[in-house]
């Protein structure tokens, strides 16, 4: 018995002693663990990069499992400027120890602070290739032998591969750095700082994103942007289709400069120069003529698809900066761009492009919204149907000042912009890739957008002019649409409320021009054809308001401020073009109007009005008192226009229309207005006025009118001592045309003095003798006219000589051939 307890105490002792020393090796092995593997990793990690490694602290705790590394850094080989090539501050793991057995790997945390990359080149290579080439020789790798293929077991290629799923990743101070050793001036730097993820929350975030600009710029970045959040579906990231619930996106700013020196896109182009004369002077691989067989492989998994179903980006802007002339700095806003490829939805919120410092204007283009409706199936078509698109108060606004206008501001901007881009793509001109034989595209074929309906909203262009001293104060309306309606695949397109208010200037009148509707009906086959068929143009309610005053007119004011955003034409003649060489088998025979491109049934316009209001001083040069307007000017809807006594209606009709194919021509009630201080209210009132033309003969030489009919004209003459009614009105419209041509001549004058960006003397072309003796030829040689038949019937004059009027006398029949 005695032996057997000693045997027992003596086994139990070695067992204790024997798991201390387990224990004892065990905590031996833990706290050894990670300053054995630093030690390694700095000694062999130096040798096989050719570069230095080293890390302060290196703690691994298999049992709780963590890890925690500080310090740690590449450096750069000394052929380069930068010191390091990888450093961070500290990267602290844990992974659940119960799952790294199972199928799903779960690491609980992953925690980066200040990771810093850099990539740096110069003129011969770079650092990654350099740390990749000591790599291959401390390896014994010879990159250039093919690699070997081991044939998959069958067992491998059954099983489903490890998952990894990452509850928590926080980067924070993130900082990848492009250097150039040669020209340090195109250096870049990305920063972001802080990047989170969550794979069992399906969610992504990054804080302030930013990239540098290169050195020779002034702006700090070319691109900003706050914040973005990408949420997943978590069930979706290990499947075939990935579901992106939303993306948000805020603040995206990207900024283009200009300076004296350069501006960004050269400054970007030099960059991707530098990558590719690198590149250029690498050798290229041997070619070998022998093929390698092929190992046989397994039939690829399905391709991942990734569907979003949202995307929503908030305040997006692009700012021009010109740091040379901080004045033709612009900015283009988007307040918001709302995206739901599931739906089909895409809608704009609140679009403006700002002008230039030197404008008063603060805009130049305003846009409240754009929403469009897309066919989600189309998406992945090819063709895209776009089911509706409206356009919301899209606002545009022209400025002139005593300094300048809006044309030529943003004439500058445009030709320093393109000044840089010619500059830019000549200094990349070597690295472009050799020209290759495009493919033809096949013809007629199906478009790739199908437009269902189009609605754009409340037009307007707005002016301010403060080149006078009395000039309005504020923005006047120069023309606006109430809408414009396209059905594209019904051919139907629609414009309301087309109003041309009159200019600034003592006009009594509201508006110079307004259109109640047009409608256009085109064939929607015919659309992406050869030959487009306009069936019919309907235009309802023309009506136009002349006005003249003691110095000037509305359309000759009109003109003046069109003419004013008119770039300057440089006074030397054009060089004649080579006269091109007439093709075998062709003749110069005009084609019909049945085989034109464009070919129009049938144009009406309904309800047509012109009047004309002068001062009375106007009407007493040309030997009148004042015209009389009619009882009720049609028509008058939007203008405001009182019944003025100086208001005359020069001419109006019902209807007029006109089919070419046909060659019809007619007029329905035309009238012509009568002057003040005569008994009738119409000089000439023609019931029906018809022309039929041959169509064949209008693209023609010779124009052949086979038919000319005036039904019903009733014609009121009056005489009274030292006129008439027809001569008074010859002189009215002639008095009211030199005080247009006066009034453009003078604003002509005023406008030749000075350009505001060169001060430098405007030149107005003038017309060369060529043109002029061009101009003459033409007009001799112009088509001839033949009438076959003319007829004039049931007309009457009504004439007045003297104080009493007389009886209507009828006209007898008029009629030749």
């Amino acid at each position: 018995m005695k032996k057997k307890a000693v045997l027992k105490r003596t086994l139990l002792s070695l067992g204790s002693l024997l798991l201390l020393l387990v224990v004892l090796l065990t905590l031996t092995f833990f706290f050894w663990l990670g300053p054995t593997v630093k030690v390694l990793a700095e000694k062999i990690g130096s040798k096989a990069l050719g570069a230095p490694v080293s890390m302060e602290r290196l703690s691994i705790n298999p049992r709780k499992g963590t890890l925690i590394l500080s310090g740690f850094e590449i450096g750069n080989h000394t052929i380069f400027g930068q010191s390091n090539t990888v450093s961070l501050t500290e990267v602290s793991i844990a992974i659940d120890m119960e799952t790294i057995f199972s199928d799903t790997l779960v690491i609980k945390e992953i925690l980066i602070d200040s990771p810093y990359f850099v990539y740096e080149q110069n003129g011969v290579s770079d650092n990654i290739t350099e740390y990749i080439t000591n790599i291959f020789a401390f390896a014994n790798i010879d990159p250039d032998q093919p690699k070997e293929t081991k044939p998959e077991k069958e067992e491998d290629s059954d099983k489903e591969p490890k998952k990894y799923v990452v509850n928590h990743l926080r980067i924070t101070d993130v900082k990848m750095f492009l250097a150039n050793t040669d020209s340090p001036d195109l250096d870049i730097q990305v920063g972001l700082e802080e990047l989170m993820l969550s794979m069992s929350n399906g969610v992504v975030q990054l804080k302030n994103l930013t990239l540098s600009d290169p050195g020779l710029l002034t702006t700090p970045h070319i691109f900003v942007l706050e914040s973005a959040e990408v949420r997943l579906d978590p069930e979706s990231i290990y499947s075939d289709q990935i579901i992106i619930e939303k993306v948000q996106i805020t603040k995206p700013y990207a900024y283009y400069e200009q300076n004296s020196e350069t501006d960004t896109v050269a400054e970007f182009m030099r960059i991707a120069d530098s990558f590719t004369s690198k590149a250029a002077k690498k050798p290229a691989p041997p070619v070998t003529k022998t093929k390698v067989p092929e190992p046989e492989t397994a039939p690829k998994p399905p391709a991942t698809t990734v569907e979003l179903r949202e995307l929503v980006i908030d305040d997006i802007q692009l700012h021009i900066v010109n740091i040379a002339k901080p004045e033709l700095s612009i900015r283009m806003k988007l307040e918001q761009l709302a995206l739901s490829p599931t739906s089909g939805n895409i809608q704009l919120q609140t679009l403006t492009l700002s002008n230039p410092k030197l404008l008063a204007t603060h805009n130049l283009f305003e846009l409240e919204a754009v929403k469009i409706k897309i066919d989600p199936a189309s998406l992945t078509q090819s063709t895209i149907v776009i089911e509706d698109v409206q356009v919301i108060k899209p606002y545009a606004f022209l400025e002139q000042n005593t300094e300048t206008d809006t044309v030529t501001e943003f004439m500058r901007i445009a030709k320093r912009i393109a000044a840089g881009n010619t500059s830019a793509k000549g200094s990349a001109k070597q690295a472009e890739p050799p020209e290759t034989k495009k493919k033809a595209t096949p013809a007629n074929g199906p478009p790739p957008i199908e437009l269902h309906n189009l609605l754009v909203d409340d037009i307007q262009l707005k002016f301010l002019d403060t080149t006078h001293t009395n000039a309005p104060d504020g923005l006047q309306t120069m023309a606006s649409i109430g809408s414009i309606s396209v059905k594209l695949m019904e051919g139907v397109l629609r414009i309301e409320s087309i109003t041309i208010p009159n200019p600034a200037g003592g006009f009594i009148t509201t508006n110079l021009f307004h259109l109640s509707e047009i409608d256009i009906t085109i064939d929607p086959e015919s659309v992406f054809s050869d030959q487009v068929v306009i069936q019919k143009i309907f235009i309802d309610s023309p009506l136009v308001h002349l006005e003249q005053t003691e110095t000037t007119g509305n359309v000759a004011e009109l003109q003046k401020i069109a003419k004013g955003f008119i770039p300057p034409t440089p006074a030397t003649s054009p060089s004649p073009q080579p006269v091109a060489p007439r093709e075998v088998g062709k003749t110069n025979a005009p084609v019909p109007l049945a085989e034109q491109p464009v070919v129009l049934d049938l144009l009406m316009v309904t309800n047509l009005t012109v009047t004309m209001t002068t001062p009375t001083s106007t009407n007493e040069v040309s030997g009148m008192s004042k015209f009389r307007p009619k009882e009720l000017l049609r028509h008058n809807s939007g203008t405001n226009a009182p019944p003025d006594e100086d208001t005359l209606t020069l001419m109006a009709f019902d209807r007029f229309s006109a089919e070419p194919l046909k060659g019809l021509i007619q007029i329905i009630n035309l009238q012509i207005g009568n002057p003040e201080g005569f008994a009738h209210d119409d000089l000439a009132v023609i019931k029906e006025f018809k022309v039929t033309i041959d169509p064949d003969s209008i693209p023609t030489d010779t124009l052949l009118i086979e038919d000319i009919l005036i039904d019903s004209p009733d014609i009121a003459y009056e005489r009274k001592l030292t006129t008439d009614n027809i001569k008074a009105l010859q002189a009215f419209i002639e008095s009211a045309t030199q005080k247009r041509e006066e009034s453009l001549s003078q604003g002509e004058g005023e406008g030749n003095e000075t350009d505001s960006t060169t001060n430098a003397p405007i030149n107005v072309a003038q017309p060369t003798a060529t043109n002029e003796v061009i101009t003459a030829s033409e007009s001799e040689t112009g088509q001839k006219v033949i009438i076959t038949h003319l007829l004039v019937k049931d007309g009457k004059v009504k004439a007045k000589l003297s104080a009493l009027p007389t009886a209507p006398i009828p006209l007898p029949d008029i009629e030749m051939t």
